[in-house]
């Protein structure tokens, strides 16, 4: 018998995305969550499933909202310390060339 993982992605990005997590995971298909944890809403989800067991990961974010780290990471955020956008290929490509990898450790 083969059997399939179901991960629910962006857990933090809304209250309406964790409420449909958790109650996929509780109820649903759902095994394994993935957590944005500098996500808006990161507290929200993160009181939901507090004292509770549930097979969780780090969702790696380099794209949106601001960074959680501490340390200089000038190459991935803009001038107002978000993560640089991307809307485009050619956006996507700057990114990919122009981030150190260095700092995406960080």
């Amino acid at each position: 018998m083969k059997n399939i993982i179901f991960t629910a992605d962006d857990f933090g990005w809304t209250k309406g995305v964790n409420d449909g997590i958790v109650l996929a995971y509780d109820h649903g298909p759902v095994s394994e969550i993935s957590m944005a944890v500098n996500a808006p809403e990161i507290e929200h989800a993160i009181s939901l499933i507090k004292g509770r067991k549930y097979n969780i990961g780090i969702h790696l974010n380099l794209t949106k909202f601001k960074p959680i780290s501490k340390y200089n990471i000038s190459s991935l955020i803009d001038k107002n310390g978000n993560f640089k956008k991307i809307k485009t290929d050619d956006d996507l490509y700057k990114f990919l060339t122009m981030a150190k990898k260095s700092e995406i450790e960080k």
